[in-house]
């Protein structure tokens, strides 16, 4: 568990150059490293790659993540490299569960308290291995929602929305969740 905890959370300071690295960054380039030398990547292609899996893998594992998108290169390059890290580090997240806990502010008050201690799900959440990212389990919500894929997906079940008007002009919204055959 000590080493889990070591490798999930310590990023390592080299000495001068303020640089923070985390140990399965140095482990992803290492290995990427060895594989260019033996199937004899030319050099420039090695730098490159060794750059980009470092910093991806890098960013990838920063805690807490890099979560604002402005339209500047330096964010923009930040959200690909955490991406891009994501991905490379899904069998590591497979193996090992890292969680994190979230960040909620409330008024501090007893009924808040009281509530804050019933949520279990506030003291860590666990995003499955291969949606890390935020970014990517919004766009995989929002792909999933969209009309063009229901045609592919035949067998997956789909909302259906029932409206209810009430005496009152007050309206009422059900959502189901069906099968495509039963939407007609």
């Amino acid at each position: 568990n000590n080493i889990r905890h070591m490798i999930t959370w310590n990023f390592i300071k080299i000495n001068n150059l303020n640089i923070n690295c985390h140990p399965l960054a140095i482990i992803y380039t290492l290995f990427y490293l060895i594989y260019s030398y033996y199937y004899s990547i030319s050099l420039l292609s090695q730098l490159t790659f060794t750059i980009i899996i470092f910093k991806s893998v890098n960013e990838s594992m920063r805690e807490p993540r890099y979560a604002e998108l402005k339209y500047t290169i330096y964010s923009i390059s930040k959200v690909l490299s955490q991406i891009i890290g994501d991905f490379l580090t899904i069998p590591y997240h497979l193996v090992f569960q890292s969680s994190e806990i979230p960040f909620v502010y409330y008024q501090n008050t007893l009924s808040n308290d009281k509530i804050m201690s019933k949520l279990q799900s506030f003291i860590k959440y666990t995003p499955t291995f291969w949606h890390k990212s935020s970014l990517m389990q919004f766009l995989c919500i929002a792909l999933d929602e969209t009309p063009i894929l229901w045609f592919f997906q035949k067998s997956m079940f789909h909302i259906k929305r029932e409206c209810i008007t009430l005496e009152d002009e007050g309206l009422i919204a059900l959502d189901w969740w069906v099968k495509p055959s039963t939407l007609n």
